[in-house]
């Protein structure tokens, strides 16, 4: 039986280790990696109704990774200020030169501006407008 899928000239990693294998090309059929080897090997796997990407040397690393994040989930995770009522460039900088003025030098900062859009258990409102700063008072050298 053929694979329903051949992935060739890719970089694969270990999930594991996080380093490359040596392989550089793998099969999948019934949802599962099958078979991993050189191309030319899995290449000579497929039949005529399997898909063959050329991944160009793109990074495969196999298993589940689910990267989404509710967004209220994402704002509770959220730590510094809160950008939401800042209306121009100048706002949004003295906000963060506040934060960042609390901080250990080696710590970052991440800031948070949620605007609802819509609910289900509430009216719609449009999101803040943005208004352009006044230009800068100091001199660009």
């Amino acid at each position: 039986m053929h694979p329903g899928l051949v992935l060739l000239s890719a970089r694969l990693l270990d999930v594991v280790t996080g380093e490359p294998l040596p392989q550089t090309a793998l099969a999948v059929s019934g949802g599962r990696i099958s078979a991993l080897d050189d191309d030319r090997r899995i290449r000579a796997l497929a039949g005529p109704a399997t898909t063959v990407i050329d991944l160009k040397d793109s990074v495969v690393a196999p298993g589940l990774v689910d990267g989404h994040i509710h967004p209220l989930m994402g704002a509770e995770l959220a730590h510094g200020p809160d950008l939401s009522g800042c209306a121009t460039l100048n706002e949004v900088r003295q906000a963060l030169a506040r934060e960042t003025g609390t901080l250990a030098p080696e710590r970052g900062c991440a800031a948070r501006a949620l605007t609802r859009t819509s609910s289900a258990t509430g009216p719609s409102r449009p999101p803040p407008q943005v208004r352009p700063s006044p230009p800068s008072k100091r001199s660009r050298a």
